[in-house]
């Protein structure tokens, strides 16, 4: 059998980044928009658009067009957004060095270590460019809800996840309980991440 340990992405390998204040500074700029009314917009269409169905590019599609902005390509628009992601952004780990540990402790007992999460504005190949780089994720995949049409926490992105990880004695570590808890309905074993300190008692569970 197959031992997968899967680790959720935002609010549990990093947490909110100061960098993305200074980019959505730069955006709302570059639109000549309020940066108070450009978050409010971002905000909104974010809150109601299925990331998992749709494309970066209709997304902002929808935030320039509640924004006025519709002389303004949004496909023209997607690129210069990564392209500032790729300069400026900053990962805001939840202590790196206990999460290394962690994956190297589970890949030495035989497990396989994905990172299983929902993405948005970032692909999962955006993701894995600009967070799984770190050498403490060499040989971490990602599976995100792009590659597989479904978000967390629906059936279908665990059963779809779920096809991915194969036959296996399945953990699960995650900040919510909404929408990782639900992994335990799926048979993974759940471990819900508080704050830094958990990585170290999270290795102990690592059978």
């Amino acid at each position: 059998m197959v031992k997968v340990l899967t680790l959720d992405l935002w609010g549990t390998i990093v947490s909110k980044s100061n960098t993305k204040e200074l980019i959505d500074y730069y955006l709302a700029k570059v639109l000549n928009v309020d940066l108070e009314e450009f978050k409010a917009v971002y905000n909104s269409v974010k809150t109601t658009y299925d990331f998992s169905m749709g494309k970066q590019e209709i997304f902002w599609g929808i935030v320039l067009n509640n924004l006025g902005k519709k002389d303004v390509d949004p496909f023209e628009f997607t690129t210069y957004v990564n392209s500032l992601y790729k300069r400026n952004y900053v990962p805001n780990y939840n202590n790196i060095e206990a999460i290394q540990e962690l994956i190297m402790t589970a890949k030495h007992r035989g497990y396989k270590v994905r990172v299983l999460s929902n993405v948005g504005y970032l692909t999962s190949k955006q993701v894995k460019k600009l967070i799984l780089n770190h050498e403490a994720f060499k040989g971490v995949f990602i599976v995100g809800s792009d590659m597989m049409n479904a978000a967390k926490p629906s059936r279908s992105f665990y059963e779809t996840a779920l096809e991915h990880l194969g036959e296996k004695e399945w953990i699960h570590i995650g900040d919510s309980i909404d929408l990782d808890g639900v992994s335990s309905e799926y048979g993974a074993k759940f471990l819900k991440y508080n704050n830094y300190s958990d990585w170290e008692k999270f290795i102990d569970e690592i059978n």
